[in-house]
Order: structure tokens, then sequence, then C-alpha cells
């Protein structure tokens, strides 16, 4: 699936052996449902290394947020999961609750979508700072002084600690949730579509402060959106995602900048460029495929404009195209002619599938 040689370091004995901080294997993840199941996630593998970028991207119902979840073992009761995830060499899908609470929060912290959603409406913010840390056996005092310094990060008043979340705005809010994120000095940030719902200008105040909190704390992030712009920003490395799986992965630049899928040519077209101002953006015609139905050929393909009669036959693996970066399409080694192709009027307008 090429390289993610992102990799953290533990002592054993007298020799030091390389792990991925983050390491998912051949991950499927099943919804139990009163009717057919749904295949949220289908065979994933991903790396991320201590103090790296990874950007799950996607249009909505692509598995970015289950397979967000998935890392922390966060999922409802009625998901069936297969494959491996493994944290700094350990499996997270054999740990007891008890060695969870050792890794979640402390060493691994997650930012939902809605911070909204995530405070309680009831209690301060400083309550639930206090909260958090009572979870884990810190004290009040503590957690007082490590609150009040981590909202000066996020550039909030400590004051704010004292207020409720429906008195702040959305941007306040989302801050303080990562502030609280922070807590425990994580070592991997799990952030979940946290611009998703503000304004530019916010959006641009947390990007830039998620990027300081990386390079200060040498903070790994795996980042949730699906807005490859904010990715492209943020992240160095990038996963597409569709279906539940995974069509390209590598560089984001090379990615990004000469895409080797034809979803993600379609992504990237579907996006404005500052650079080409006259360039119309597109809009894929069609829809995702339905998870609770089995997919045994390319799940994109009803809705490619480059398919032929083997793409609605026969699914195509992830296969390496270049260094580190790789492409699951049959047709992966003409991306070049596809990328030209693809500025064609009407070309994205409806399905070209046999």
């Amino acid at each position: 699936m090429g390289r993610f040689t992102l990799q953290s370091r533990i002592d054993c004995g007298d020799r030091t052996t390389s792990v991925a901080l983050l390491e998912i294997r051949e991950l499927s993840i099943r919804y139990r449902t009163a009717g057919a199941g749904v295949q949220a996630i289908d065979g994933v593998s991903l790396e991320l290394e201590a103090g790296g970028s990874l950007g799950l991207v996607g249009e909505s119902g692509c598995g970015k947020s289950t397979l967000a979840l998935a890392t922390l073992r966060l999922l409802p009761p009625q998901a069936e999961l297969a494959g491996t995830i493994r944290f700094a060499g350990q499996d997270v899908g054999g740990m007891k609750e008890r060695q969870l609470r050792q890794i979640r929060w402390r060493r691994a912290a997650y930012v939902p979508q809605s911070a909204q959603n995530a405070l309680v409406p009831v209690h301060s913010l400083r309550a639930q700072f206090r909260a958090t840390a009572a979870a884990h056996r810190m004290r009040a005092t503590e957690a007082d002084r490590r609150a009040a310094a981590l909202m000066r990060r996020v550039e909030l008043d400590p004051a704010l600690l004292e207020r409720f979340p429906h008195e702040l705005s959305g941007g306040m809010r989302q801050r303080a949730i990562i502030a609280m994120a922070l807590l425990f000095e994580p070592e991997l940030l799990v952030a979940d579509e946290p611009t998703t719902g503000l304004d530019v200008i916010v959006q641009r105040q947390t990007v830039n402060l998620l990027r300081d909190l990386r390079a200060e704390r040498n903070l790994a992030l795996l980042f949730i959106s699906h807005d490859i712009g904010v990715v492209a920003e943020l992240c160095e490395r990038i996963a597409v995602l569709y279906a539940g799986r995974v069509m390209e992965t590598g560089a984001t630049a090379d990615v990004l900048g000469s895409p080797s899928h034809p979803y993600t040519i379609g992504l990237r077209r579907s996006f404005p460029d500052i650079r080409d101002p006259e360039r119309p953006a597109v809009s894929i015609a069609g829809h995702p495929p339905r998870l609770a139905e089995a997919l045994a050929a390319c799940p994109f393909a009803p809705r490619c404009p480059f398919a032929q009669p083997v793409c609605v036959a026969v699914q195509p693996p992830l296969v390496a195209i270049a260094e580190g970066h790789a492409a699951a399409c049959h047709f992966a080694g003409d991306a070049a002619a596809m990328r030209s192709a693809a500025n064609r009027p009407g070309l994205w307008d409806g399905a070209r599938a046999a």
C-alpha cells in the first residue's frame, strides 16, 4: 500500500526497536443492523509516526469518523471489528478497559466533530476540565493550573473557565475542546472535522493552532476532513477514502499534485483553485454505493468517467505507483492521461461505467 514509515521507538533490552505509533492493518468494521449489516470500513491499512500527520479525506459516509473512533475503541457495541489496531506496539483491540484508560486521553486524545455536543451544557468549563482530570487521578489544583495554561495557549482568557458552553462562540468552544484534549500532553491527537461549521476566519485560527501545537509538542495528528484544502495545509500524508476503502495514499503534495485515482482527481477538481480562478469546479455525479450491499468490484466505477468493463467486474488492489504513493485503480498507470482529460467540459456530469 505504499510506504508509511512513521516511527516511534521503544526499548527492548539492549536494543532499540522501531514501531509505528499508530498501526492499522487490514481493518474491517461492520455495523450490525436489524436488516443487512453495514460494511463501514473494508480492509484499511495505515500507519502514523510519532510527530507525524495523516489526513483522511472523502465524502460524508466514506468511513472517516468510524476509522477515527476505532483507533481509540470508541465505537458503539453494534460495531464488529476484524484486523488489528496497534498503538505504540500494543494491540488496542485486545485491551481491557483498564488498559484502554491508560491510553485514552493520557496518550491519545480525541477532538470530536461538534464541540457544542461534546461539552456538557450544564457544567462550566472548569468543572469539565476537573472531571476529565479526576477520571485519570489528577488533583483538582493541578487540573486548574493546567487548564489555565492551556486556555492561554489556545488564545482564550482563563476567566472563561467559569463560563458554560452556551456562553461561548463556536470557535471558542472548539478551542476549549482542543485545550481539554491536551490536558495530559498526549502523543496523538485524533481530530474529527474540527473546522466543520466554523466561519473561514475561525477555521484559519484553528488550523494555525493545530499546526503550532504539532511543532511545539511533537504531536502526532490524525486529521479527518472532507476539505482537502485544510488537509493540504496540516498534513504531510493523506489517505483518500471511498465506501470504506482506501482509494489513494501518499505524501499530500504527491496525491493532490498528481492524483492517480479518478476519485481523487474528481475531488481535486471539486475545489476551487486560487491559482486558476477561471477553472470551473466540478461536481461528481451520482452518489456513493449502499454499504449494506456487497461490493465485489471498484466501488467508484458507477460514477467514474474513465470506467471500463473490468472496473465493474474486478476489485482493483491498492498498489504502489511510485515511492510512498499507492492507488487502487486498474488504470493508475494512465493517471497523466486521466488528469488531462479531466478538464473536458461535461466529463463529470454522469456515470460512464459499462
